[in-house]
């Protein structure tokens, strides 16, 4: 017989906030801002969190007979195999994305002095499973009693992951085209994982990236680029 339970939680939150300054005037039906200014910044959080648990256990009985040496004997034997085993689950994701712009407006043209975008985003992620399975046996045959040695296995996971990236855009907006003077971008991410078992077994690892990359220059001129990358990993078994 198999029972199975679970519980799965999931939560989302979020803020939006910004804010917006202008000074100027307004003639023949248009604005003017000699002044303006505007910041704008949304935050996002999301967790799941999901849980379960099983249980099995399976048992049966035989009987007969059964002709040994000329003469029919009773046979008969049971066995049982219960086993129980959990899984877990937990995520959690963050978002964060702010926009600045100064400049004025006049005459229907935006001209921005400061245009900056900033975005970031972050994910973290653990499995957890656990397993373990029991068996048993014995019977008798005539006179004879027959038992087989019971065992137990029991097995351990355990699986995490997160990465991060970034990115920042930062220029001016002038006569219909935005020119950025930079623009840079950052990805990094890892992961790493054990598993054990009851025979005394253990196997880890873990893996670790990181990619930088930035470009700086002005407009439609030249830009100098640059990046760095790196990969690590390390597994070993005891």
């Amino acid at each position: 017989m198999l029972d199975r339970n679970s519980l799965a939680t999931y939560q989302l939150s979020g803020t939006i906030a910004y804010g917006e300054h202008a000074e100027g005037t307004y003639g023949s039906g248009s604005y003017g801002w000699s002044v303006f200014s505007y910041n704008e910044q949304a935050i996002s959080l999301q967790t799941t969190d999901e849980q379960s648990t099983d249980s099995l256990n399976a048992s049966g009985s035989s009987s007969g007979t059964t002709t040994l040496g000329g003469s029919v004997v009773n046979a008969s034997g049971t066995f049982a195999a219960p086993g129980t085993g959990s899984n877990s689950l937990s995520c959690v994701q963050y978002a964060n994305l702010s926009f600045h712009e100064v400049g004025s407006y006049t005459n229907g043209t935006w001209n921005l002095s400061c245009w900056v975008l900033d975005a970031t985003t972050s994910l973290n992620a653990t499995a957890t499973q656990n397993q373990t399975d029991t068996s048993s046996t014995s019977g008798s045959s005539g006179r004879r009693q027959l038992q087989a040695p019971s065992g137990t296995v029991s097995v351990n996971q355990v699986n995490s992951s997160w990465a991060n990236r970034t990115v920042h855009d930062e220029g001016t907006y002038a006569g219909g085209s935005l020119a950025l003077s930079l623009v840079s971008f950052n990805l990094s991410g890892g992961g790493s994982f054990v598993y054990s078992t009851s025979q005394q077994q253990t196997l880890s690892g873990a893996l670790y990236g990181a990619d930088d990359f930035s470009a700086s220059g002005w407009g439609n001129g030249s830009y100098t680029a640059q990046g760095v990358g790196s990969t690590t990993s390390d597994a070993r078994s005891t």
